[in-house]
């Protein structure tokens, strides 16, 4: 596509007539000065900058010089992200990166910071994009491309790593056969592919086309990667014989790779006859059984979502709680007050569809946790009180915020919403 016609459709907006013209550019391979604006064009987050013009400003004025466990998590990781791009040599982009990572860990602590968020943040502000862009990307990457749990227990990913050795036993039964006598599981290196996308494993040109298709074909190409990935190293993967030699030649191996066209011609592959999502529903039940086999009472969905608004009452609760409700996203809401230095909710929490967030443009909407763990001060997973209850946490601010938000927004509770 001609740089006159792209610039036609960046003037005059994205229309339904348009928009197959985009993304055909896209898989096509965009120049460099385009890329970055397509980008937020087809994953939505260009909308949600433009609907929520202060966002990311508002909830960054909160964050400044905060401590808690996410940014403690946050800081150990901020030098390992990249450390011999000389991108992250420069303190500011590292001020950026962490701007952008604590201010995620606020806007939704059922997440809160997870290992794997640093180097897609750091991906992405390094090709580029200004710390507001990064922060939109980030969150439709994980709110609205890839499964929620699959950063807040995990559990979404452990899915996946089932689906994926299916995969892997269908179209490369040799190599399933060779890790499997080696006692080799395959999860112990796809695991950092799918949190990262791909970001860490790969040269940064081939992980640039690798989220051009990522962006317009959604989730399931991971799969196709992955797959592809395996395809262009079998020969070499058949030659190790020693699972302690085959764990460093993967992790090195994928950064061999340096065209992307090879790489997407391994992914041509077509998985269309599997049913991903089918799979995923499979292999879901089988290890969330695994998961109720561990608790001595298993809660209903409708007792489940009665409890979540209060602390647990015991372990059997809290591992409950903290799994099964990994899966929504839900904001401080109703009527709200200030009780002894923290914010108390006045009704049950509600279900919140984030592209409603749109619906608010001017509020920072915070998010809250499911889980009010009684044990939390000694976890890895802080409660939004922490910020909240912190003298340097502006509530006035964070109570007109809510003012501004009209309960139709919210979804109520039903017995059928999970």
């Amino acid at each position: 596509m001609d740089l006159e016609t792209l610039e036609k459709i960046k003037q005059e907006g994205i229309t339904p007539e348009n928009k197959d013209t985009l993304v055909s550019n896209l898989l096509s391979g965009p120049s460099e000065m385009h890329r970055k604006w397509i980008w937020l064009e087809v994953s939505g987050a260009s909308l949600q900058i433009r609907e929520n013009p202060i966002y990311y400003n508002a909830i960054l004025l909160q964050t400044e010089d905060l401590s808690t466990n996410y940014t403690k998590q946050i800081d150990r990781d901020l030098h390992r992200t990249f450390p011999y791009e000389s991108y992250f040599e420069d303190p500011e982009n590292i001020k950026s990166l962490r701007n952008v990572l604590v201010a995620y860990s606020l806007r939704n602590p059922n997440v809160g910071y997870c290992q794997g968020l640093n180097f897609i943040a750091g991906r992405l502000l390094s090709i580029g994009f200004e710390e507001e862009e990064c922060f939109w990307m980030l969150s439709q990457i994980i709110e609205v491309y890839l499964p929620i749990d699959y950063f807040s227990v995990m559990t979404g990913v452990l899915v996946d790593q089932r689906v994926f050795e299916f995969m892997l036993n269908k179209f490369h039964p040799s190599l399933a056969k060779h890790f499997a006598k080696i006692q080799m599981e395959s999860s112990l290196f796809s695991v950092q592919w799918f949190v990262c996308v791909f970001a860490y494993s790969f040269p940064r040109n081939v992980v640039l086309r690798i989220w051009d298709f990522f962006l317009v074909k959604g989730d399931h190409f991971l799969f196709q990667v992955a797959l592809g990935t395996v395809s262009i190293l079998k020969k070499k993967i058949m030659k190790v014989k020693d699972i302690n030699e085959m764990l460093p030649f993967m992790d090195e191996a994928t950064h061999t790779i340096e065209d992307p066209k090879q790489l997407l011609r391994a992914t041509s592959k077509t998985i269309d006859k599997f049913d991903i999502e089918g799979l995923r529903v499979k292999f879901r039940q089988e290890i969330e059984s695994v998961l109720y086999e561990q608790y001595e009472n298993v809660l209903s969905e409708k007792e489940l979502l009665t409890t979540i608004d209060y602390y647990c009452k015991n372990d059997n609760e809290c591992k409950q709680i903290s799994n099964r409700t990994s899966s929504f996203f839900t904001f401080y809401s109703c009527k709200t007050y200030i009780k002894e230095g923290h914010v108390d909710d006045d009704c049950v929490p509600k279900f919140f569809d984030t592209a409603q967030l749109r619906d608010a443009p001017s509020s920072p909407m915070l998010g809250r946790k499911n889980h009010k763990c009684k044990n939390e001060n000694s976890t890895e997973k802080p409660d939004l009180m922490e910020f909240i209850s912190d003298p340097r946490f502006n509530k006035d601010l964070f109570l007109k915020s809510l003012s501004l938000i009209s309960s139709d927004t919210y979804d109520d509770f039903s017995d059928d919403s999970l």
